[in-house]
């Protein structure tokens, strides 16, 4: 288990389902239990001096903001960091005027391939990464 407090529950739940003829367990993720979440982390960061105190929780039907669906897409085509010059030499047969960094740029396009105007990776065991 990742957290040691995992493991403490589960043993608990253990010696507990040893007193039922049959359960079922079902596992709900993490996005869909996020009210569960809350609940546990609220109980256990209570101080114990409080006593039992009432917590009301409201549900809202939207959200309290209002969220543009506008995207903004920046790219900075000034860089020219390693992928630039794979790009270039893959797309238009470019390389670098300097021979060592011809070379170099050469020798990484190997690895790589473009489709749809994306670079991507070779892999080993598959076609591409």
């Amino acid at each position: 288990m990742k957290d040691e407090r995992l493991t403490e529950y589960l043993a608990l739940i253990k010696k507990k389902l040893a007193r039922f003829k049959e359960f079922e367990v079902k596992h709900v993720p993490r996005e869909h239990n996020a009210r569960a979440d809350v609940l546990s982390k609220l109980a256990s960061t209570r101080r114990k001096k409080e006593g039992n105190q009432s917590l009301i929780q409201e549900t809202l039907s939207k959200p309290s903001i209002e969220r543009s669906h506008e995207v903004l897409l920046i790219c900075d085509i000034s860089n020219n960091g390693w992928m630039t010059p794979v790009f270039r030499f893959l797309s238009f047969g470019e390389v670098p005027e300097d021979k060592k960094e011809a070379a170099k740029v050469k020798r990484r396009a190997c690895a790589y391939v473009i489709l749809d105007g994306k670079l991507y990776r070779r892999g080993f065991s598959i076609p591409l990464l």
